[in-house]
């Protein structure tokens, strides 16, 4: 199976310890490694 450009830069940053994401909603990751955390309002992520 061919890996996604994606699945490569998760599994880079969860080897160099990465334990958690922050995103704007439509950004998602199916992984288990590494918790997701969504914003629902690009100002909230701003701050």
């Amino acid at each position: 199976m061919i890996q996604t450009v994606g699945a490569f830069v998760v599994s880079r940053l969860y080897a160099w310890g990465v334990r958690r994401m922050f995103g704007y909603p439509g950004d998602g990751i199916n992984r288990d490694q590494i918790e997701f955390i969504q914003f629902r309002h690009e100002e909230m992520a701003a701050t």
